[in-house]
């Protein structure tokens, strides 16, 4: 019995592989009923084939090959049409409605086993190796292989994964004006903005709080802290020695005293407001603080000389007695 069943599976694939055929061998094929050959025809499908020797007349031209029957009448699963466009259909309407693509292993005649490999699902999904109902494309491989960019658009935002156009470079990002975000756990990792700002550790809402000043200033913004074997600032073109030029106005300690009693800081130093509202350089605080230490430097040699000089006039009132 099984050995019948499939005998009969093979004729069909090989009537339905010569009605395919025939179609594309005419200009103008006839497509008729099954029932004008001597092939079985089943009570839950029908068969239709092309007669190739007949090319007339053209008004018995169908565009559909192989149909079956449904609760809602007769429904084509394979149209080929006669300008060429040929379409496989689902029979079924409503929400499930699926096309199946099986690799069957046979032996001696036997069906030993099915794999679904693909399946076009109704609601514009595609499965590959899976069978989930969730998401609109799904693939089950170890690996995808393609040399094509990937691109997806949703709302105006267009991503972009793959390689850049000049191919030397791999790239994740947005093609139009949107920020990007990379996270884990649905949370922000490393946020990204179209002005070549980088935020880690930032959530978008802690992004729109830096005041603009701010961001103009800097391009990497971290939350929490860096920690590090050893950092290192690059090429800078001021650097505090200009405190050891003649022409350098340190000020006399009196106005020191006064403008600290005044602003609560040293000169040139920012204020804890300003820290609080802008931050500050690494770079120019670095350059600060040397430029305090040589002006102690200064002032402590000011002050040997004075006591220098006090201690000779000393000298001088001790040996004069």
């Amino acid at each position: 019995m099984k050995h019948a069943v499939c005998k009969k599976s093979f004729a069909f694939v090989g009537v339905l592989i010569m009605a395919i055929a025939n179609l594309y061998g005419q200009a103008f094929p006839t497509i008729y009923d099954v029932s004008h050959y001597d092939t079985e025809q089943g009570t839950k499908g029908r068969l239709f084939v092309i007669n190739k020797d007949v090319v007339s007349p053209t008004s018995e031209i169908k565009p559909f090959i192989f149909a079956t029957n449904t609760s809602s009448g007769i429904k084509d699963l394979l149209r080929l049409t006669t300008n060429g466009v040929a379409t496989l259909n689902s029979p079924f309407d409503g929400y499930g409605t699926k096309l199946d693509f099986y690799a069957q292993n046979l032996w001696q005649g036997y069906l030993l086993g099915e794999s679904n490999h693909l399946e076009i699902a109704g609601k514009e999904k595609v499965r590959i190796g899976v069978s989930s109902n969730y998401n609109a494309m799904e693939v089950n491989a170890t690996s995808i292989n393609t040399s094509a960019n990937m691109h997806q658009a949703v709302s105006g935002v267009l991503m972009r994964y793959g390689c850049s156009d000049d191919k030397k470079q791999g790239w994740i990002g947005s093609e139009s004006s949107h920020d990007v975000v990379l996270g884990t756990n649905l949370k922000s990792c490393i946020y990204m903005d179209t002005n070549q700002k980088v935020y880690i550790g930032l959530t978008p809402t802690e992004v729109n709080q830096i005041n603009v000043h701010t961001k103009d200033t800097y391009g990497l913004f971290v939350k929490k802290g860096v920690l590090a074997e050893d950092v290192a600032i690059g090429p800078q073109t001021s650097w505090a020695d200009f405190v050891f030029k003649p022409d350098y106005g340190l000020k006399p300690l009196t106005e020191l005293r006064q403008f600290i009693q005044v602003n609560k800081h040293l000169p040139d130093v920012p204020s804890e407001q300003k820290v609080k509202e802008n931050g500050y350089s690494q770079h120019e605080m670095n350059k600060i603080l040397l430029q305090k230490i040589e002006e102690l430097t200064l002032y402590i040699i000011q002050q040997d000389e004075k006591i220098k000089q006090q201690n000779a006039k000393i000298e001088e009132l001790e040996s004069a007695r």
